[in-house]
């Protein structure tokens, strides 16, 4: 029984060796044809019995639920950080009454910010009103979050 393992390998060894320096080419050429075909037909029993296998343990299924219920996560992760956002928006839009309630020595006029530079040291910005509105150049101003 050894003696036949190791002829087993020595022969294994020398095939790799033929097939390494190329000499196994020409019976490659003449084989390849039928081990394609056999090849093909272990391949298609082989998807056939997956698909069997699919059917009974309900696998595709699981996939195809699993690829939909990340999508629709997704989409409602998407919906909360949208809600959030707009929750933040909604209690910046509610704190300006008590800032004019607060300050009622003071005129408020509602601005929007333009431009801005990150880079400014003096973080100053440009807004969308002007001295028409009653504002000068370098005044100081109050808003719901900074400023």
């Amino acid at each position: 029984m050894a003696s036949l393992g190791a002829v087993y390998v020595l022969t294994c060894i020398a095939l790799l060796f033929l097939d390494h320096h190329h000499l196994l080419d020409p019976i490659k050429r003449v084989a390849d044809n039928p081990l394609r075909a056999t090849s093909a037909r272990f391949t298609d029993g082989g998807l056939a019995l997956e698909d069997v296998v699919h059917r009974i343990d309900g696998s595709r299924d699981v996939r195809a639920d699993n690829a939909r219920l990340r999508a629709e996560n997704d989409r409602l992760v998407a919906l909360e950080v949208r809600a959030k956002e707009l929750a933040y928006a909604n209690d910046q839009l509610h704190s300006l009454p008590t800032v004019a309630q607060q300050y009622p020595q003071y005129r408020l006029v509602p601005a929007a910010v333009i431009t801005r530079n990150p880079l400014d040291t003096e973080k100053s910005f440009t807004i969308n009103r002007g001295t028409s509105d009653g504002l000068a150049y370098g005044r100081h101003c109050a808003g719901s979050s900074s400023c």
